[in-house]
């Protein structure tokens, strides 16, 4: 057999009818037999060996053999598929358990024995010893495990921490605990630690809760202390809660007051139109941006700030921040006037001031820095404003200067002239005469040199000519140039020198019925009025033409005395034809005395003492 080392399944039964004295030794060689069966052989005797418990058996029989026990070695067992308790109903009852799986008993007697006297399987299914009653793993019955944070007891598997029957240590029950009232609260098992939840911050009331730093417990439940938190609105927030705290709900949002509301939009029935800030203030939940509570509670606003924005009493019709309701800001350099931002620096319906429209009902109109300003016109003329629209104060005669400011020929003093020599003109704001004004003359505002050059209809023309057209109104147009439209005719023209002086008239054949008064035109030479339907007398101030050197008075009706101051001017050539009435007798010879060496004087058809004589001609 000691050959026979590999040998893993053992059969001996009803194998001899003889008597064996035990079981052979040899055995014990066979380290890998797992199972020796020896059943019914009634002759095989003696007692089990110790040194079966040595091997590593999962089945062994010796039933209905005549083997003894040794010790409470079991007369068979099976561990394959068993489990320890099919195995322990084999132990005899009232004897220590065999264990052979105990590798640690190394001589006689090989069986479990106090305080391990129960035995058990492991992991590997190898018997041991234990203590059912303390074994977790296998608490009371081989193989119960307690849960996690339960202990084994002999009443089986329990929670040591909470049981106030065995609260820390199997059996240590929690003692009872009487209150003020004589009422016996009892003790709680908490931690492994027998505690009272009727005054014990650590664990109060049914809910074993923690009081925090600021709270006691009393009969129960946690209390803010009356010694550190003194005051009306010190609550505990929740009793309900394991964690409850002692809080100020005094401006506390979430609890409010001591009946601890939550301040919130729905508590205050705030809606979305509505500005709505909750708050929290004496124990009080009320809305901080209602007028009746600005900022504060029973912080009314009133006039002139009846309205509250942001927690502050204003008015709404007027400030720019809250222009119309609560952050309702106008833009920058704006104002709110009821309730409405505008710009009155640029807005042309409210300029400078709200509700002060710029007038555009003639030219463009905009709003500058809060006054009304009118667009240049199309020849880029500048404009002024006024109410009753865009007006030129520098040319307009009807708003010269102003509104409504008239330039006319009464304000002028020249309503009895003609409107050749009456123009009433605005320039630069101030009302002109601009027919006659040196300074203004004409629509082009140019400034004459006089006294060489005369404003006259508008136009600057040399001053000759001022006096040739009120003389001569119907030959040459009034107000031009006449030294530059001198010659009309043959029978009509004038002529002027290098500085613009009239030198010479001639006129003929046109119905002027009298000599004008010449004596303005300084540097007249010659004069000539043939057949112009001349009449009267030769009036005296053609003798102060001192530069006449030509005076032609043909074909006339002249009459009366022939002035004495002729013989005066420097005349080249005097010519009437004919002459009437022309009187005293001794002038002629006076005349002719007078004259130069140089000089011709012609008489034609003269009458004297009214008698018609013959051309007289007299040269030297």
């Amino acid at each position: 057999m000691t050959y026979l080392s590999v040998i893993f399944l053992l059969h001996l039964r009803n194998v001899s009818n003889n008597t064996l004295s035990g079981l052979p030794s040899c055995l014990s060689n066979l380290p890998s037999l797992s199972t020796l069966d020896v059943s019914n052989n009634l002759k095989l005797n003696g007692s089990i060996p110790s040194w079966l418990c040595q091997m590593n058996l999962n089945v062994w029989n010796g039933i209905n053999t005549s083997l003894t026990p040794n010790g409470a070695l079991p007369m068979s067992f099976n561990l394959d598929g068993a489990t320890i308790s099919t195995l322990q109903s084999t132990f005899s009852a009232g004897n220590p358990q065999f264990c052979c799986g105990d590798s640690t008993r190394t001589s006689m007697p090989n069986y479990c024995q106090s305080p391990t006297g129960d035995c058990a399987l492991d992991a590997s299914k190898k018997i041991f010893c234990t203590n059912l009653t303390i074994d977790s793993s296998n608490c009371q019955i081989p193989g119960n495990v307690c849960p996690n944070n339960f202990v084994c007891t002999p009443d089986g598997c329990a929670d040591l921490s909470s049981n106030a029957t065995s609260c820390g240590t199997y059996g240590n029950t929690c003692p009872p605990f009487y209150g003020d009232d004589g009422q016996n609260y009892g003790s709680t098992c908490i931690s492994s630690v027998c505690k009272n939840t009727y005054n014990d911050s650590t664990c109060c009331g049914i809910q074993q809760a923690v009081c925090d730093s600021k709270s006691i417990c009393k009969k129960g439940l946690c209390q803010c202390n009356p010694v550190t938190q003194s005051g009306p609105f010190w609550a505990i927030d929740n009793n309900s809660s394991t964690n409850p705290n002692c809080i100020d709900t005094s401006a506390n949002l979430t609890s409010c007051g001591l009946t601890l509301i939550q301040c919130t939009l729905s508590a205050l029935n705030c809606t979305m139109k509505t500005p709505c800030k909750p708050t929290c203030s004496n124990g009080t939940c009320f809305n901080s941006f209602d007028p009746k509570s600005c900022g504060g509670l029973n912080q009314v606003c009133t006039n002139p700030t009846p309205d509250c924005a942001n927690g502050i009493c204003t008015n709404f019709q007027n400030d720019t921040l809250n222009c119309g309701g609560q952050s309702k800001a106008c833009p920058p350099n704006n104002v709110c006037s009821r309730g409405k931002c505008y710009n009155l620096n640029t807005d042309t319906l409210n300029c400078g001031v709200v509700g002060s429209p710029c007038n555009n009902t003639t030219g463009t109109v905009s709003c500058v820095n809060g006054a009304c300003l009118c667009s240049m016109s199309s020849n880029s003329t500048p404009l002024n404003y006024t109410v009753a629209g865009c007006k030129n104060f520098n040319s307009d005669v009807n708003n010269c200067g102003a509104l409504n400011q008239q330039c006319t020929s009464t304000g002028l003093n020249c309503q009895s002239l003609s409107s050749s020599t009456c123009q009433p003109t605005c320039i630069q704001g101030q009302c002109f005469n601009t027919a006659t004004d040196n300074s203004h003359c004409g629509l082009s505002n140019k400034k004459c040199s006089a006294p060489s050059s005369i404003c006259s209809n508008g136009n600057c023309i040399p001053s000759d000519c001022v006096i040739v057209d009120a003389l001569f109104p119907s030959l040459w147009s009034v107000g031009t140039n006449c030294c530059a439209n001198g010659h009309i005719s043959s029978n009509v023209n004038l002529v002027c020198n290098a500085y613009n002086q009239v030198t010479n008239i001639t006129i003929g054949n046109q119905p002027l019925t009298s000599i004008p008064d010449l004596s303005g035109l300084t540097a007249l030479q010659s004069l000539t009025l043939t057949g112009d339907n001349l009449s009267n007398s030769i009036p005296s101030s053609i003798c102060s033409i001192t530069t006449l050197k030509s005076l032609v008075l043909s074909n006339n009706a002249l009459n009366g005395e022939m002035p004495q101051c002729l013989s005066t001017l420097p005349l080249r050539l005097w010519q009437t034809v004919p002459f009437l009435e022309l009187f005293p007798a001794g002038f002629v010879v006076f005349l002719l005395l007078s004259i130069g060496m140089d000089q011709v004087l012609i008489c034609s058809q003269m009458v004297l003492f009214s008698k018609p004589i013959q051309t007289l001609m007299c040269l030297w």
